[in-house]
This record gives structure tokens, sequence and C-alpha cells, in this order.
């Protein structure tokens, strides 16, 4: 039987779970090897691949809740649920289950979680008051009702200081942060009764009156849990270096402020605001520990943060499709064409065309030389001779032969018969950038084979593209054929619901 199992709930793209797991394989000491155990309602298959695997890496299990979709909707209800699991699975298996939230991180030895003999929970107050019940006044209709329904007796209230507002509360603990015996069951309780009560019209209310209810419902059940189910020499206080919150240090009263966070045993952290240099100035942490956490950041924020099932490619213009076209120029007096896939329209009204070409390419000496080029669009029929022009120069092979050419308003723009589509475009920019030249165009004019003009209501109308049939192109090197249209711009956002 193990000493200590750790479980946590999965924390989604933030990255705090995998600084928890290896700050327990970190700091942990004796404890270090025990089983980490993380609960997440994803499936496995849909579970993050980085994090899948780090998690592997650092011998932590991803353990998959089974819930009621509907149910899960509710704040906290995947929480307690993985709770109850956890507890369930660690029955025979463990003397503590440490159930602990995912923005934690051990900094040192947490032995105050081995549980003294009679000590059935160890357990930290909330941080601040928020929906807890001062002590000294008169019990609230919530918190009346917790007790009613948990059949919490009187005699069982004790006084609970908070972690730092420092008010006096009825018991009132932190959900992400306790060490249990597994036998005795109290996670399970909880989750019998939060999946009754968080759904209960009594407490319909209190929704309405203000979200932090529905928020901290889970923690006032536990308390009420805890309270009706064990006496008070059962529970144990963990001391004030356990779930110290570092988030909170600059807004704690100087007797909640250690002189160092290196003391502390165990942090909660917030990566948001970790991540902000101005406001990690303002915490006490010392080396080894500060270049430690430092190191987690960047680990986490640049490399894998968002944690995802993507894989990195590098600095790839990995835009997809690409329509691929025959750009032409006069060059020394004869009509040239390149493919090109690098063609982007930059306005309608006015037409505006962009164009970029590698600074050496020989059709751009026409366009330097004129101030002019056309933009030819071919069908898929031409795909040989299309790619022919993008793997031969015009310096060596006379591309002219290959089309029947055509000239329209711009007499050194050298056009192609054969594609349905062509644009004459003049040179209103041009410029550097690296290697590659880049053209900013007018359209002049447009030309569309006849066959792929229809008049409708006494306008005329650019066949559809696969009527077009154009080559396009994607950054596996493989030209593909266009598909079938899908629906029409400007309308089917109006199926979307309201």
């Amino acid at each position: 039987m193990e000493k200590i199992i750790f479980a946590c709930p999965w924390s989604g793209t933030s990255g705090e779970t995998l600084i928890l797991a290896r700050s327990i394989r970190e700091f942990a000491g004796s404890l270090s090897d025990s089983s980490i155990w993380v609960f997440t309602s994803k499936s496995l298959e849909e579970f993050p691949k980085e994090a899948k695997n780090e998690l592997m890496d650092l011998k932590a299990e991803i353990i998959q809740i089974d819930g009621d979709p509907e149910d899960l909707k509710f704040p906290f209800v995947g929480f307690v649920l993985a709770a109850a699991t956890a507890e369930s699975m660690a029955k025979g298996k463990t003397e503590y289950l440490v159930w602990i939230d995912s923005n934690s991180m051990i900094i040192k030895e947490p032995k105050k979680f081995l549980l003294k003999e009679g000590k059935n929970i160890g357990y930290r107050p909330v941080h601040h008051t928020l929906i807890g019940s001062i002590y000294d006044e008169p019990i609230d209709s919530f918190w009346r009702l917790i007790y009613q329904k948990c059949n919490v007796q009187n005699e069982k209230i004790f006084p609970m200081k908070t972690h730092v507002d420092g008010k006096i509360l009825r018991p009132y603990v932190n959900s992400g942060f306790m060490s249990v015996r597994p036998e005795k069951g109290l996670f399970q309780l909880w989750w019998d009764i939060y999946k009754k009560l968080y759904k209960d019209p009594d407490f319909q209310r209190y929704y309405d009156k203000d979200g932090l209810y529905v928020t901290f419902i889970h923690q006032a059940v536990l308390a009420g849990i805890i309270l009706s189910t064990m006496g008070k020499g059962e529970l144990y206080e963990l001391p004030f270096e356990y779930n110290y919150p570092i988030h909170l240090y600059p807004e704690s009263p100087k007797e909640y402020q250690p002189e160092s966070i290196n003391d502390m045993v165990t942090i909660r952290l917030y990566l948001d605001k970790l991540k902000d240099p101005k406001w990690r100035e303002q915490i006490p942490i010392n080396d080894p520990l500060k270049s430690w956490i430092e190191k987690q950041l960047v680990h986490t924020l640049t490399d894998k943060e968002p944690i995802s099932d993507k894989v990195k490619f590098g600095q790839i213009p990995l835009v997809y499709p690409i329509p691929i076209v025959l750009t032409g120029a006069l060059v020394d007096g004869k009509a040239n064409f390149e493919e090109l896939g690098d063609v982007a329209v930059m306005g309608i009204k006015p037409a505006i065309i962009c164009i970029s070409s590698g600074k050496d390419n020989h059709t751009n000496k026409g366009i330097l030389e004129h101030g002019t080029f056309s933009i030819n669009f071919p069908t898929t029929k031409m795909i040989a001779e299309t790619d022919y022009c993008g793997t031969v120069s015009g310096k060596d092979v006379d591309k002219s032969q290959l089309f029947d050419i055509f000239y329209g308003e711009l007499e050194t723009a050298p056009m192609i018969k054969e594609c349905p589509v062509n644009l004459e475009c003049k040179v209103i920019k041009e410029f550097l950038v690296e290697h590659r030249q880049i053209f900013i165009a007018d359209v002049i004019q447009a030309h569309v084979s006849k066959e792929y003009v229809t008049e409708e209501n006494g306008r005329k109308k650019i066949a559809e593209m696969t009527k077009l049939d154009p080559i396009i192109y994607a950054l596996d090197n493989k030209y593909y054929k266009i598909g079938e249209p899908i629906g029409e711009g400007y309308k089917e956002s109006k199926k979307l619901k309201k």
C-alpha cells in the first residue's frame, strides 16, 4: 500500500497541472515518487497529446471521469465527481489521498499530509470570506439551508479564521486542498449530496441573487458534509505554510506576508499573474526556487501554452488553398509567363492586386521595365503547361510558344486566351522584402472568355468556380481541383441560432 497518492483535476489549457506534477517529482522529498492521478472529462483520444506525453514521462496517470454532460456544465460538478472517483479508486491502495487543485505547487516535502492517528481530514480554511458565514453574526438563510440539507447540528459548529482576510467564520474549508483517509468515504458523500443539492430549487433564489453562490455552493456543501459526519477532533487544520496563495500576497495583511515564499511548503498560483514580470518582482521568492519557477514559465507559457493537439511546423506561411496563376510580362520584346501562387486581392473598389516573385525571376525584368503585367487563371486541363512555366526560366526557354497570346488595353501585358479569366494590371508600387519582389497594381481590365459568361436579368454574370475549374495548390506540394459550392456569401450567417 502506498503512503500517499496525489490527485488533481486537469486544468485545461493553462499548463498548471504540468507544473504541479513536475513540482511533486522535484520537491516532495520522500513523497516525490508517489502516484499522481489527473482527472479529466475528456477521453484519452481527445486529451492534448503534448500534455499526455509529458504526464506519462512524469509517471502520472490520466483518468477519465464519467459524468452526465448536462450535469458537468454546472460549476464544479466535474470537480466534485473527480474527487469522489479518486477516493473510490484509492481505497485499499493508499493511506492518504491528497486532493489538490491544479493551480498548486509543492515546494517542500509536505509531511503534514501524513495525518496523525485519529485525524481523518487535513484542510486549510478558505482565503477570503466571500459567501462564508461570519461566526459572531446570526446565521444567514443560505447557511441555515445548507446545514438543514446536510443535517448539521448546532453544537458541531466552531470558529475558523480565513487564510487572507483574517475573518472568523463558521467552518468553511478550501475544497481544492485536502488530505483524507479514503476509507472514510468523505468525498463520495460530498458527491452524493452535491449532485442533488446544486439542482435543488430552494437554492435557485441565491443563484439569482449573486453568481458567487453558483460558484461556491460545492464548497459550502463540503463544509456541511464535514460537520455532519466528523467530530472536531477528527479535523486537522494544516499549517499556514500549506496552500499559501502567492497570487494574493500583495493584498494580504503584513502578518500574512512571509519574508520568503521559500519558507512555505505548498503554494497556490495563477499563471496569468505569474506571466507578468513586474508582478513577480513584488513577491519575495529566492533562488533556487525562483529560477525553477522562471524555467517552468518559459517551458509552459512560450513553448507549450496553449496545450493542444497542435504540432508545430515553424515559420511556414501555411495558407491554403493557394490559387495558381500565370503572370505575364513583356521581356526583351517577347511574352514570358511565370507560375505563381503568391497572389492576393488587396481591394475591390478600387480593384488592387498584389503579387510576390523571387527578385531574380526573369518576368520581373519586364514588369520593372514597363510597369505592367497580366494575371491569367489556368484550368486544370492546363496543369502540365502551368507547372512547366514554374520549373523553367524565360532566360532559357521561349514560353510564348506554349499559348495563344492576346493583348488588351495595356500593350505590354501579354495574356493567355486558353485561360478563362485574365487581368491587366498596372503597377502602383514596387518594393523588395528580403528576397521577394513585391508588385502592387491596379486592375485596369478583367477579361472573361465568352463560354464562362451568362446573363441574368440583363446583367452579365461569371460562371461558378466549378466551371472555371481553377488549379489550386497547397503546401503539401500537390495541385488540387476545386470542390462543390457549399453556401452563399452574406447569407449563411443567418442560419446561426441566436
